[in-house]
């Protein structure tokens, strides 16, 4: 079996869509759990409650209750990665634990967590509830199965740029005992990225106390997006090397053991998140592979050719899954060096190469917006 953790979109109509996919599928794939959190709320996400639907205790409740009738859990998103110190207030740490009863009482099913002595205080009070330890955590070593294991937790979402070296994922699967490996499938990142840290803790104190602190005002477009775009169109391989899954490729890590995967996507809308859910479900998709990544993309080949007509910006960068067929048997062979650096391997550039249109005169005018924002963040 394979199953899917996919965004809540706190609907009960989204929900009844799940349940359809569910009944409907054939493939031995479920969706399994939504996940999600109320936005500016104690411990806080990795998402700027800015870009997440606002909902209530109530909203939330009720739509935890929808999701266990349907036999869909919920797992609560406490994954922000620094905080003001507040867990170590009395007062403040029963707040956190009182909502976590609150969670637990209508049906809480998991939690996920990046910070480990939460992980730790959440276990001492509650020993039967199913903890994750966030893909924040970046476990991507033996070792750090180990450490999060001492610490209680009963799920590793592995850090993304471990999704290739099969060599490892079949070593972690191997000693993991009875802890459950997910996989997230439609990560944009760059692989191996600088500003990972910096970017979970800039985004993190956009979801919790540390925002009253927040200096930043205006429509400035964050350092981490400039450049991570500014990389990705100088050097369009990276676009390859990006630790993605493709819907077409669930089967390859099903076979070395792994069942469980996430679809990001919190900060989307329903219909958009629907399309890339109904992808992995059906474990096929005819079109960009990077629109399954982020929505600013051209979704399939008629976007792409008339993208300057489309009545919405979308980026001029098309990455044809179907011919991506066969570009992870390289990988699940453990043929892949890439903790060695690229040095002496073309394998990603050649499906480059393969794989990737590009419109010249749409990424010149972004990468003119681009370009100024840069040199404004480092006026004074």
């Amino acid at each position: 079996m394979k199953y899917l953790s996919v965004p809540a979109m706190f609907t009960n109509e989204y929900l009844e869509k799940l349940n359809q996919m569910n009944k409907e599928n054939k493939r031995g794939i479920k969706i399994y759990e939504t996940y999600g959190s109320i936005p500016g709320y104690l411990v806080g996400s990795i998402r700027p409650s800015n870009t997440l639907k606002s909902i209530t205790k109530e909203e939330l409740f009720s739509y935890i209750k929808k999701g266990k009738e349907l036999g869909i859990g919920f797992n609560y998103i406490m994954n922000s990665t620094v905080l003001d110190g507040f867990e170590y207030n009395k007062e403040l740490k029963m707040e956190v634990i009182n909502f976590i009863k609150e969670l637990v009482s209508v049906g809480l099913s998991k939690i996920t967590i990046s910070v480990p002595y939460l992980i730790k205080l959440v276990r001492k009070y509650f020993p039967n509830l199913h903890i994750v330890a966030s893909i924040c955590m970046e476990i991507s070593s033996l070792q750090g199965l180990e450490d999060v294991r001492e610490l209680g937790v009963n799920s590793v979402v592995m850090a993304k740029d471990t999704n290739r070296d099969f060599k490892l994922l079949r070593n972690i699967l191997k000693n993991k005992g009875e802890l459950s490996i997910k996989l997230l499938c439609t990560t944009p990142c760059i692989f191996k990225c600088s500003d990972l840290i910096y970017h979970m803790n800039f985004s993190s104190i956009q979801d919790n106390k540390l925002k009253n602190s927040y200096q930043m005002t205006g429509k400035v477009i964050p350092h981490t997006a400039v450049r991570c775009q500014m990389r990705r169109l100088k050097n369009p391989v990276e676009f390859i090397k990006s630790p993605w899954i493709r819907p077409e490729d669930l089967d390859y890590y099903n076979k070395i053991g792994i069942e469980y995967f996430k679809i990001d996507g919190r900060d989307k809308t329903e219909d958009y998140n629907l399309e890339v859910i109904n992808a992995y479900m059906n474990e096929e998709y005819d079109g960009n592979l990077l629109y399954l990544m982020q929505n600013y993309y051209p979704k399939n080949s008629l976007e792409f050719l008339t993208i300057d007509k489309l009545p919405n910006f979308k980026l001029g960068v098309f990455l044809d899954n179907k011919l991506l067929n066969n570009f992870i048997n390289y990988f699940y062979n453990e043929g892949n060096p890439c903790n060695e650096g690229c040095q002496n391997c073309n394998y990603c550039e050649n499906w480059k190469e393969k794989a990737i249109q590009i419109k010249d005169e749409n990424i010149e005018k972004y990468m003119k917006v681009l370009l100024k924002e840069e040199e404004e963040r480092f006026d004074i």
